[in-house]
């Protein structure tokens, strides 16, 4: 069995060339804070249900690689360096590495796109030495959430600082590239973003944090403690997997299980996942 730390998993979307990329996993997230508005006695089932240690639960980090003719776009960028500072993160810090031993130079990369400010997300932006990780590209992500995260005393706060200049700010969504769409999740962070992608008919959503695990998807009130807007987040997790379930569009969700693809099915109030890849 391989490595879960070291995989990649090639895909295609029409004419995109795709690579869920991994950064690791982190085995940090308990119960109480994955799912702080969960009823006791039917959170209990859940965890038992999945075999899950309510202190120490595996989230996944999948990045997602977008080739398009030339142009190659890096969707979320883990943890990098950042992981060495947080409990549990032993495992992550991954991207960088797995990028070049399956033959992408990070000076290849042409678009970065941080969905939100949280460091297991924009943490791979700097080497260690501080400079960007890609020296070519061009950083894209909301205002609201840069202006949070540069804001706000976290270990994420340096990076969105030092790459104020070769970062785009937008309002609302964005087309990167054509066939590539930044779309508006608010209510995990204040300008929280998943990723649409379309080409040739094929279709994907990257849904970034709106679920950290399957749970997420069956009983998408159980927000997490560590959100913006919990009220907002949950309305945001309806409206999305709602969308994706009805118009049966693959999806990607960052901390589920590499390589974190998958359809949603409505099941009892929510939706149940059938994944993809491995």
């Amino acid at each position: 069995m391989s490595d879960p730390r070291n995989d990649i998993y090639n895909f295609d979307i029409g004419r995109f060339n795709c690579a869920v990329i991994c950064d690791g996993f982190t085995e940090y997230a308990t119960a109480a804070i994955l799912f702080s508005r969960a009823p006791r006695k039917e959170l209990g089932e859940k965890l038992r249900f999945y075999e899950l240690n309510p202190d120490k639960i595996r989230c996944f980090n999948n990045c997602l690689l977008i080739k398009n003719n030339s142009e190659i776009t890096l969707v979320d960028t883990g943890f990098g360096h950042l992981a060495g500072n947080y409990p549990g993160a032993e495992n992550a810090g991954m991207l960088v590495e797995n990028l070049k031993k399956n033959g992408y130079k990070t000076e290849k990369i042409d678009k970065v796109i941080f969905t939100h400010y949280h460091f297991d997300h924009i943490g791979g932006g700097l080497d260690r030495k501080g400079n960007p990780a890609f020296p070519h590209a061009v950083y894209y992500m909301n205002k609201k959430d840069w202006q949070k995260g540069a804001s706000t005393e976290s270990y994420g706060k340096k990076i969105l600082l030092d790459l104020e200049s070769r970062m785009e700010l937008f309002d609302g969504g964005i087309e990167i590239s054509p066939g590539i769409k930044v779309i508006p999740a608010p209510g995990h962070t204040p300008g929280h973003s998943i990723v649409k992608i379309e080409s040739a008919g094929g279709e994907l959503l990257y849904a970034s944090d709106l679920a950290a695990h399957q749970i997420h998807l069956e009983r998408p009130g159980w927000s997490m403690a560590h959100e913006y807007d919990p009220d907002l987040a949950a309305r945001t997790r309806r409206e999305i997997f709602g969308y994706a379930a009805d118009k049966k569009i693959p999806m990607l969700a960052y901390h589920l299980p590499f390589p974190g693809l998958g359809y949603l099915h409505d099941k009892n109030g929510g939706w149940s996942w059938r994944p993809l890849g491995h």
